[in-house]
């Protein structure tokens, strides 16, 4: 065999058709095949959120979540900011600046999107309406 230490020797049922082990050493890139759970979590929220918890927020995301996170993004009102506060990452890449002001009479709520897998929705929520300004 070729020894890779532990794993399974071809003895056991593997097809290498099937099998992602490394050693089967295959250096075409694997067909693109669409894992189904993949899922997207949106949340709207009409209140503000506090900085503090939305930063800590943001830093659990990254670190907690981070690899199962393709994407998300968001539109913030934080409160005590006249702008809104966009914020998106793409795995652990992550921008968020203020940006233009909310109009007048516009109504300030806070939304954000999740794409990604194995995503919790409850805990997503729970965690995001941490933030809100009770």
């Amino acid at each position: 065999g070729h020894g890779h230490g532990g794993g399974h020797g071809h003895e056991e049922a593997c097809s290498a058709e099937g099998c992602d082990h490394p050693s089967h050493g295959t250096s075409r890139k694997p067909k693109h095949q669409h894992d189904y759970r993949v899922s997207s979590v949106g949340l709207v929220r009409d209140a503000e959120m506090q900085k503090d918890k939305l930063d800590s927020f943001i830093s659990w995301l990254m670190q907690e979540k981070g690899p199962d996170l393709y994407r998300s993004k968001g539109v913030l009102a934080v409160k005590g900011s006249p702008n809104k506060y966009v914020f998106h990452a793409v795995h652990m890449q992550l921008g968020g600046r203020p940006t233009d002001p909310w109009k007048e009479g516009e109504k300030k709520c806070c939304k954000m999107v999740f794409i990604g897998k194995n995503l919790n929705r409850e805990e997503l929520t729970r965690k995001f309406e941490e933030c809100l300004v009770k």
